[in-house]
């Protein structure tokens, strides 16, 4: 076997990996093998198209989604209208656009393991919503519509499964406009008068629209059995789908792999192809739709259909025929298959072989048949390709000697081949400035080739639909500092991408075409840093693009300082150095009026790869209101001033890839009219996603982080109140134990103030006296729902802040949340509120004394306003903590 590799690295060919390889999914060396080699293969010739449309990450039918993927070997995608930005954490403490950053790669992670594909529209998930209408007052509904449409039109498929009802009773309003909006474009992706091919592309008849009925068998009209085991695998289908839901694990959702018969249900509500069969006649959800190629044999022309034949026989050849132990005798066949493939596809459309090879945009002038002929072809020459490189015997390893790249910076980019075939390999290298160089030495069986070259660096690497200009960063202060910076209301900018999330995200890639005995093959792996941890073995990450320099600032985006009060704090900007600077840098640090600083800038010295804290003293006041406070760094690159006034902030966790979310080197300062918080020191027992505590330091309170493991009689001595933050019996465990400690604490005098819990604080002993909850629980959805005061004379509303109306204005995402329906009459209920035609829950905020104590729980969504900045939650939040006593002043000193 003469194998002759051609590696052909330059700019151009990364280019290439960024578009044109990135709609083919690669084979890895993980995904090569029998598995691998099965997956492709039998798939081979299956070219229907199902498209699964929900409102969040988390919602799909993984069991449909997967069975439909690695079962049905159909083309199957998610579409969901959100990436979750509204969500609760389990894992870590992001929100807002930092959790659907997570919750993006998590659907990602997901989609891996069930095969199936994942698209996006732009809607922002705003939080929960219990109406269609209140959804639809944040988005715009022909904006979400159209991008549905738009991925209808650019996906293209046969069938439509919606996971939601469409009506009230999916019980979130998220969830009932996916289920309408599913069934709307099932009868509107053909108009082209609503939706103009110029900007939703060509027009799509959907053949079938289905709705889930997993949760309502008895409105079923058609049950399938999702857990059929695959031998090659050893694993069933219903294995598959508990992995790949376990990736959701921001959200808790670890499943179960269940193994035997897994039925799931759905519902068939309208059809354009086999009408004549009633819904509960149907035997398969593809009856009336043939998903193979053999959808195209009735209309291929006479001349071609010899071609076609022969292709389809190929084909069927392939699916059973690949020998797992001897993959490589296939190749001849595979290269038979290509250009049988090329012949009857550019016959069928006349045109060039790059558009039947993905490699050219499908035109909007295309009949809509004739669109489905091409995509069809383009799923099977990517199958083929893969299939080439998975029976190859050679395996492409790329490895770069640093994981982060500096913009302007070139790394020593290692390419390595390995002949793991039956004979000897023979390479030719081709470099970017030359013509090939003499062949290299054989590679024998179980050796390698290895060469370098040079990597420049590329766009930073950052989620697409947040990237923005570097230099319009600091335009986005003042007001808006805490929102994101790439939305207008509730909508990212950017339309949805036609391209799935993995094209779109454009990670980079090298491709090496080889050729096997005379047949090409196309070889391609991530461009990864790989190192050797001494406990976990080796370590591969996705190489990284970033700024020569990143500056942020601790704390940020947002922060309180007490208005018109003696103002000492110490502020640090970290600066990390990603690649060469010329000589020292200045920092500045650039403050609002009223402060003043300990030096204006300073001057640092930056080691490539390393960061440098840089702190700040700044003394003053400032009066009431949001301001700026931000920070640039001034460098010599090449010679050349530049200066730097961004950073990022790592996104990582083990079971999806990092990401570096960028932002202004910035902190909006709320200055707020607040009183004192308690003298003495503030335990507090951290929560899920809990970004509270710091912000309580910035408000005057000394603040200590209290284990719950660690809770005893003895150790409660030292504090005068306890914080417990949201959902902290999920986030320790062992604070349920501890909580009789704590209620005893209470009674000797204490103030405990508990944070929103789900209904585990219901149980027995877990709260001093009983609160039930509804399921789902109560919540107030709406941020400007109306307050309505009910106990005037409370302490928690009146010392040291008298709590007005304008404390309850400027909210962020909800008022409350896990509210209890009931209470036991030993609390005192001190606030009322609801969403729109609701009754009035007055559980939002309740109070109890407790011996000598005091004891408050509140549902109120303090975790998410405090770290927004909102000015009326933190004067409340300062109440709250004096809830037990009289204010006692306390002594300024620098918080950190």
């Amino acid at each position: 076997m003469l194998i002759t590799v051609r590696l052909s690295f330059r700019p151009a060919a990364l280019v290439f990996a960024f578009t044109a390889l990135a709609a083919a999914p690669r084979v890895t060396g993980a995904q090569q093998g029998a598995v691998a080699l099965h997956d492709i293969s039998s798939a081979l010739g299956t070219t229907g198209r199902v498209l699964m449309i929900g409102a969040h990450p988390d919602d799909e039918d993984t069991q449909l989604l997967g069975w439909l993927a690695r079962g049905a070997k159909v083309d199957a995608a998610y579409l969901s209208l959100t990436r979750g930005d509204g969500g609760q954490n389990a894992i870590g403490k992001e929100l807002g656009e930092a959790l659907g950053v997570i919750r993006t790669e998590e659907l990602l992670a997901a989609r891996r393991v069930d095969g199936a594909r994942q698209f996006f529209t732009r809607a922002y998930d705003f939080g929960f919503s219990k109406t269609a209408d209140e959804t639809y007052r944040h988005w715009p509904r022909d904006s979400v519509f159209g991008d549905v449409v738009r991925i209808v039109r650019a996906f293209r498929p046969q069938m439509i499964v919606a996971v939601f009802s469409g009506t009230p009773r999916d019980g979130h309003g998220h969830h009932q406009v996916s289920g309408m909006l599913a069934k709307e474009a099932y009868e509107a992706s053909m108009d082209t008068i609503r939706f103009p091919v110029a900007t939703h592309g060509a027009p799509w008849t959907v053949s079938k629209f289905y709705r889930a009925a997993r949760f309502n068998a008895a409105n079923a009209t058609l049950k399938i059995d999702v857990g059929t085991y695959d031998a090659v695998r050893g694993q069933s289908l219903g294995e598959i789908a508990g992995l790949s839901r376990s990736q959701h694990r921001s959200q808790g959702f670890g499943v179960a792999q269940p193994r035997g018969t897994v039925i799931d249900y759905v519902r068939r509500e309208a059809t354009r192809v086999n009408e004549a069969t009633p819904a509960e006649k149907e035997v398969s959800i593809f009856d009336g739709i043939d998903p193979s190629l053999n959808r195209f044999a009735s209309t291929t022309p006479a001349a071609q259909k010899p071609v076609f034949d022969s292709l389809t026989r190929v084909l069927t050849m392939l699916r059973t025929s690949v020998d797992v132990q001897t993959p490589w005798n296939a190749l001849p066949r595979i290269d038979v298959a290509h250009r049988l493939l090329d012949r009857w596809c550019t016959a069928g459309i006349a045109t060039r072989t790059g558009m039947c090879r993905g490699d050219e945009p499908i035109p909007n002038s295309l009949a809509p048949a004739t669109a489905d002929l091409v995509i069809s072809a383009v799923r099977t020459f990517t199958q083929l390709q893969q299939l080439g490189a998975a029976s190859s015997g050679l395996l492409l390893e790329a490895t770069v000697n640093r994981e982060l790249v500096a913009e302007g910076d070139t790394a020593t980019l290692t390419l390595r081949v390995t002949n793991r075939g039956p004979t000897v390999a023979r390479v030719s290298v081709f470099t970017p400035s030359s013509a090939a160089l003499p062949p290299r030495d054989s590679i024998a069986p179980g050796e390698a080739f290895t060469t370098t070259l040079p990597l420049p660096s590329y766009t930073r690497t950052a989620p697409w639909w947040l990237q923005r200009r570097p230099d319009s960063l600091l335009a986005t202060l003042g007001n808006a500092i805490v929102e994101p910076f790439t939305r207008n209301g509730d909508m990212f900018i950017e339309p949805a991408s036609t391209k799935d999330d993995e094209q779109r995200a454009a990670r980079p890639d090298a491709s090496v075409p080889a050729l096997v005995n005379g047949v090409p093959v196309q070889l391609s792996a991530p461009i990864v840093h790989r190192r050797i941890d001494e406990v976990r073995g080796q370590l591969d990450t996705p190489v990284m693009f970033v700024p020569r320099v990143s500056l942020t600032i601790d704390g940020g985006p947002a922060g309180y300082v007490r208005a018109n009060t003696a103002f000492d704090r110490i502020v640090t900007v970290r600066v990390t150095s990603n690649g060469v600077i010329d000589g020292p840098v200045t920092v500045r640090l650039h403050h609002p009026r009223g402060l003043t600083g300990d030096s204006a800038v300073k001057i640092v010295t930056l080691i490539v790869g390393n960061g440098v804290a840089v702190p700040f003293r700044l003394r003053g006041t400032l009066p009431r209101g949001r301001h700026v406070l931000s920070a640039s760094v001034d460098a010599l690159v090449a010679g050349k001033p530049v200066t730097f006034v961004s950073g990022y902030e790592r996104v990582e966790y083990e079971h999806i890839r990092p990401q570096h979310m960028y932002r202004p080197a910035a902190v909006a300062l709320e200055s707020v009219e607040t009183g004192a918080a308690p003298i003495g020191v503030v335990g507090y027992i951290t929560g899920l996603a809990d970004n509270v505590q710091p912000m309580l330091a910035q408000l005057g309170a000394t603040v200590e982080t209290v284990s719950a493991s660690t809770i005893s009689e003895t150790m409660l001595t030292r504090y005068r109140v306890i914080v417990v933050g949201p959902r902290a019996l999920e986030a320790q465990p062992a604070l349920a134990a501890k909580m009789s400690v704590l209620h005893a604490w209470v009674r000797n005098g204490g103030t405990m103030v508990v944070q929103y819990q789900q209904t585990d604080i219901a149980k027995p002993g877990m709260a001093p006296f009983p609160m039930t909850f509804a399921r789902p629980a109560a919540r107030v959805a709406e941020e400007d729902a109306a307050v309505r005061v009910l106990r005037a004379d409370s302490p928690v509303l009146t010392r040291p802040n008298r709590i007005g109306p304008t404390d309850w204005n400027g909210w962020v995402q909800e008022r409350a949340t896990y509210m209890p329906t009931t209470a036991d009459s030993a609390y005192t209920a001190i606030l009322g509120m609801h969403d729109p035609e609701e009754p009035e829950n007055p559980n939002a905020l309740l109070t109890a004394n407790i011996g000598k104590g005091t004891y408050v729980f509140t549902s109120l969504a303090l975790f998410r306003q405090l770290p927004a900045g909102v000015p009326g939650a933190a004067r409340l939040f300062v109440n709250l903590l004096n809830a037990g006593g009289p204010v006692v002043p306390v002594r300024r000193r620098p918080v950190p």
